[in-house]
């Protein structure tokens, strides 16, 4: 009844009834909050420390350091002018509130400044990437990277109840292969091949093997991929090459790149071979995350085609 009547919740009721059971003296008193006997104490962390505290995590590193870190922040927030004390915890805190990440880095394809032939390129693959998706022109990226194939020098110890598997951590080296991606990426669809090396042979064999099994009944492809390998055209492709530097191929393969092959040793081509041909989407015929050229990123919902 009389947590009705006051608007509040029996637990205060019983503490107040106690407070002033056991202190006595006026009601009101008792269920006044006290007043402050030391003034409030003042932020350390201001929006102007949050600001220098930022700038300071942007700037390059000290000498002899990779990276800024919580506690060389909290060293170099001593010596900045304008930045109280802070430990790493408060540090952390302003780092989260406004999404800074000071220890990660990205690698990324800077353009150069003014090169008019990087622009006519630019803007020639972008009207290419703004087209809708037609399953007669598909555009396909094509690139291809060197890969090393390794081998232990010792065999490892298989896992047991309670303990991981051992690896040696020494290697040999087994010599270089090449791994072609081929990929469309407003269907969502990749083929990964390793190959012993990288010639014109090669590279021919593969765009006979897309234009004749992959994209039979296509009227024109559209290919994406650069000039290191010169090669002849045919009626059934359009070659469009791409700036340099930069590669939308190589940032679609880097999102589609088959997690059974990164980071793996593999002693033998057809082991790569192997490892490529398991990965999911893998086979010209499977499904894979499109690619959004205006982000960068996988959109969650794939383009529908044929």
């Amino acid at each position: 009844m009389i947590a009705e009547r006051a608007g509040v919740c029996v637990d205060t009721v019983v503490k107040v009834s106690k407070a002033y059971a056991d202190r006595g003296g006026d009601a009101l008193d008792t269920v006044t909050r006290k007043k402050r006997l030391t003034p409030p104490v003042e932020a350390k962390i201001t929006g102007d420390v949050e600001v220098r505290l930022i700038a300071l995590a942007c700037t390059k590193p000290p000498e002899g350091y990779e990276r800024w870190s919580l506690r060389l922040l909290e060293k170099h927030v001593l010596l900045t002018e304008g930045i109280p004390a802070l430990d790493h915890s408060s540090i952390g805190r302003v780092l989260k509130k406004t999404k800074l990440q000071p220890h990660l880095k990205e690698y990324w394809a800077i353009p150069p400044t003014a090169n008019g032939e990087f622009v006519a390129r630019l803007q020639d693959v972008l009207e290419v990437y703004a087209l809708p998706y037609d399953p007669e022109v598909p555009v396909v990226a094509m690139d291809e990277k060197p890969y090393q194939l390794l081998d232990y020098t010792r065999p490892g110890i298989e896992a047991k109840p309670g303990r991981t598997r051992k690896e040696d951590y020494e290697y040999s080296r087994k010599g270089v292969c090449s791994i072609f991606v081929w990929g469309e990426p407003l269907a969502g669809k990749r083929r990964v091949i390793a190959r012993p090396r990288r010639t014109r042979v090669e590279w021919a064999h593969e765009l006979q093997k897309l234009l004749t099994v992959d994209y039979p009944e296509a009227r024109k492809v559209i290919l994406v991929m650069d000039n290191s390998t010169p090669i002849h055209s045919v009626p059934s492709m359009r070659r469009l090459p791409r700036p340099r530097p930069g590669s939308w191929p190589l940032a679609w393969k880097s999102t589609t790149r088959p997690s059974t092959v990164r980071g793996s040793i593999l002693p033998r081509l057809n082991s790569l071979r192997s490892r490529a041909n398991a990965s999911p989407g893998a086979s010209p015929t499977s499904r894979h995350s499109t690619f959004n050229w205006a982000t960068g990123k996988t959109p969650p919902t794939p383009r529908s085609g044929p």
